[in-house]
């Protein structure tokens, strides 16, 4: 098995595994009460809060241009009826790809057979027509997401010599404007949001910066790493990054309001993706999914009293500790057979 794709948001942590002989599947953990459960599933999918939302099929429901929300406290799933593009004379019809939702809004790329892919945007309250956001037939788009009233991407340019470069691209839900608000990005960049900022790593001065997309104001943090980082997550007043390239099974954590720095965790293996929600941190390594939970509390013991036995007699004695988690408890002790 593999894990494609995770996500995390509120108390719920969702990653896709796909099994060569079962399929793909979503294992979704909430981390207050360490309840599981797993669905089949075939498609691409974001959480917010307590709803995983997904296109394609849930549990072997509804279709690829379609989306649909599972809630995953109640086990609820609700489907919304796309109104994609008519096809044009000649060519296939549109079908969803990425989506990334926060909370009833949903970004996300869409794409024919053979044909690069467009970005749309959907209320789920409203429902009705799926709104085309662009419609640009000449460069690729991917990795929508929303910041404040704005819809944001990555569109892919050519360099002139082979390869490719990739411009951030806001759109303005409420003027319709579109603003280029950086242009330099490698393919293996990535960037992230959170409210209304947009946050990535400049690949040339290896820079962070934060832009407000409503304000249209840059912060330029420098001295953050050596290299290029690899992943980047933000939330919560805070940017979290694997990296830099070179060595990036490290996680490390910036504080955008105290301005300090600090290092999450050491992880013994490639850091493929990243996430963050709160406090908490999501990233998977190659076939391993772990979370980082600072609000998650260490058992406490009871104390033990002194013991006097006879040299060659067994000491027996019993432990007692709590865990304000509610985690079920196991003891193991090194010494003991």
């Amino acid at each position: 098995s593999v894990v494609l794709s995770i996500d995390i948001s509120g108390d719920w942590a969702v990653w896709m595994e796909s099994n060569l002989w079962s399929g793909n599947y979503w294992h979704m953990h909430n981390m207050k009460t360490n309840e599981r459960k797993t669905i089949n599933s075939g498609a691409d999918f974001s959480v917010y809060e307590n709803k995983l939302i997904a296109h394609g099929v849930i549990m072997n429901n509804f279709t690829s241009e379609n989306l649909a929300t599972y809630n995953m406290d109640t086990g609820e799933i609700k489907e919304y009826v796309m109104e994609l593009p008519p096809p044009i004379p000649g060519q296939y019809k549109y079908h969803l790809y990425e989506i990334f939702a926060l909370d009833n809004k949903v970004a996300g790329t869409m794409y024919r057979e053979n044909d690069i892919r467009e970005v749309f945007f959907y209320d789920m309250v409203k429902c009705g027509k799926l709104q085309q956001i662009s419609s640009d037939t000449e460069h690729d788009k991917k990795n929508p997401r929303i910041a404040g009233n704005s819809i944001v991407w990555e569109e892919q340019w050519p360099d002139g010599s082979g390869g490719v470069y990739y411009k951030l691209i806001q759109h303005d839900m409420t003027t319709g404007q579109k603003t280029t608000i950086a242009s330099n990005l490698l393919d293996i960049s990535t960037y992230s949001t959170w409210k209304d900022l947009v946050v990535w790593q400049d690949p040339s001065t290896l820079d962070f910066v934060v832009y407000n997309t409503t304000t249209g104001k840059k912060e330029i943090i420098s001295n953050l790493t050596d290299g290029l980082a690899y992943q980047i997550a933000a939330s919560a007043n805070k940017i979290v990054w694997s990296g830099p390239l070179a060595d990036y099974q490290q996680v490390f954590e910036y504080n955008l309001v105290t301005k300090k720095k600090k290092a999450v965790k050491f992880v013994p293996d490639i850091v493929e993706e990243l996430r963050a929600s709160g406090d908490r941190t999501l990233w998977n390594r190659w076939f391993i999914t772990s979370v980082n939970d600072p609000l998650a509390k260490t058992p406490k013991f009871d104390a033990v009293e002194d013991k006097i036995i006879r040299e060659g007699n067994l000491l027996e004695f019993k432990v007692r500790a709590t865990d304000e988690n509610g985690d079920s408890l196991s003891f193991t002790h090194p010494l003991a057979d």
